[in-house]
C-alpha cells in the first residue's frame, strides 16, 4: 500500500550522536511508500543542524509527519546507574542532551512546520521508564529522568500546538509514544 503525500514532505532524519551512521534502509524503504521523501542529517543537540534540516525542507511542503525515534540508554562510555550514588554528571548531561535535548530542539524548529490545513503527527519515542507513577525499581537515573522529562516536553509541545491550532480545526497532535 502507497501511502499519499501529494503536497506534504516525509524526513527521514536521523537524530546523530555519530556522524558516520545513517538512514538509509529507512529512506529506501519510505521512497516505496511515500511520494516526497528528504534525506536528511541532523547532529543531535547541535541547533544549526537542525536549523539546515528545516531550511531543507521550506519550500518544499509542510510536514505531514515527523518521528523522533533516539535514545541512548548506555554506550562505551555511560552505562545506566543503579543508584543515585551512580551519577555521574557528565553521563546525565550526556544522556538528557540525546534523549532531551535534541528532541526538544527538533520541536522548536519542525513544530511550526507542520501541516496546517490538515491532520499532521509529530512524535517522539520516549520509554515506559519515563513514568514518574511506573518508577517502582529505581535505578537508570539518567535514562529515566531524560524521558520523563521528554514526556514532559511533548505534553507541552502538545498544549501549545492545539492553542496554535485546535484539533477540531484539523490541527496537530503531538504524540508521545512509550
Amino acid at each position: 500500500m502507497r501511502l499519499k503525500a501529494p503536497s506534504g514532505v516525509f524526513v527521514v532524519a536521523d537524530l546523530l550522536v555519530q556522524p558516520e551512521t545513517n538512514v538509509n534502509s529507512l529512506e529506501t524503504s519510505a521512497r516505496a511508500r511515500l511520494d516526497i521523501v528528504l534525506p536528511t542529517t541532523v547532529m543531535c543537540g547541535l541547533e544549526d543542524s537542525i536549523r539546515n534540516a528545516v531550511a531543507a525542507i521550506s519550500e518544499t511542503a509542510p510536514v505531514d509527519l515527523l518521528i523522533i525515534a533516539t535514545g541512548v540508554l548506555h554506550d562505551v562510555s555511560i552505562q545506566p546507574e543503579k543508584s543515585i550514588g551512580d551519577i555521574d554528571q557528565e553521563a546525565l548531561l550526556d544522556v538528557l542532551r540525546v534523549n532531551t535535548v535534541g528532541p526538544a530542539l527538533v520541536a522548536k524548529h519542525f513544530l511550526p512546520k507542520m501541516r496546517r490545513d490538515a491532520k499532521s503527527v509529530f512524535a517522539a519515542l520516549s520509554a515506559r521508564v519515563g513514568s514518574i507513577a511506573d518508577n517502582r525499581l529505581g535505578g537508570w537515573v539518567s535514562y529515566r529522568t531524560s524521558k520523563a522529562a521528554l514526556n514532559m516536553l511533548l505534553k507541552t509541545a502538545a498544549i501549545e500546538q492545539v492553542r496554535r491550532m485546535p484539533l477540531g480545526r484539523k490541527g496537530y497532535r503531538v504524540l508521545i509514544c512509550n
